[in-house]
């Protein structure tokens, strides 16, 4: 099936095109009439962890596909951005997304004026350890084998390499197979 992603109008930010959350959310339902959308989030050390799960069930496409994002929530609309940022990543691992990249126009933007470039204070650290917490948590909230092998294929190289995400799933594999 051919999605609606070749409708999709993408906006330049550093010479890569991205785009938007809401042409992506717009050409999946367009796509699939059986699609839902769940974000949920916490707050954890100062931080907010929103996470959000695209839900396909038809014929063409079936499953589920998790994005997460991390941020500090005290600015205008900075909460609703993090969520945002976890839906456009959902919809990037489900295959909404545009040249190539997992990231989002909206994502590639906070990202740049958070950081103007530089990550000296140890926010890539932050950000790597808490979203292995999320995954590990996600993990462990599954009930069948099959769960986390759907999970595990969702994962880049970078979130498969991490010691507790890899554990996490030697362990519940383990748990799961007896």
């Amino acid at each position: 099936m051919e999605t609606n992603m070749s409708k999709i109008q993408t906006i330049k930010l550093k010479n890569k095109n991205y785009a938007p959350v809401s042409e992506r959310v717009k050409a999946v339902h367009e796509d699939y009439k059986d699609v839902s959308i769940e974000t949920g989030y916490e707050f954890k050390e100062g931080w907010a962890i929103c996470k959000a799960t695209i839900n396909i069930s038809s014929t063409e496409k079936n499953g589920k596909w998790t994005g997460h994002s991390m941020g500090k929530a005290n600015g205008e609309k900075a909460f609703e951005k993090l969520e945002t940022v976890a839906v456009g990543r959902a919809l990037a691992f489900a295959g909404y997304l545009a040249g190539g990249e997992i990231a989002s126009y909206d994502e590639m933007e906070k990202f740049q004026d958070d950081n103007d470039g530089k990550n000296g204070d140890g926010l890539d650290e932050k950000i790597s350890r808490v979203n292995s917490e999320a995954i590990v948590k996600d993990i462990g909230d599954c009930v069948k084998l099959k769960e986390v092998k759907k999970l595990w294929g969702g994962l880049n190289t970078y979130q498969k390499q991490h010691p507790d995400v890899n554990d996490a799933k030697d362990i519940k594999k383990e748990e799961l197979s007896k």
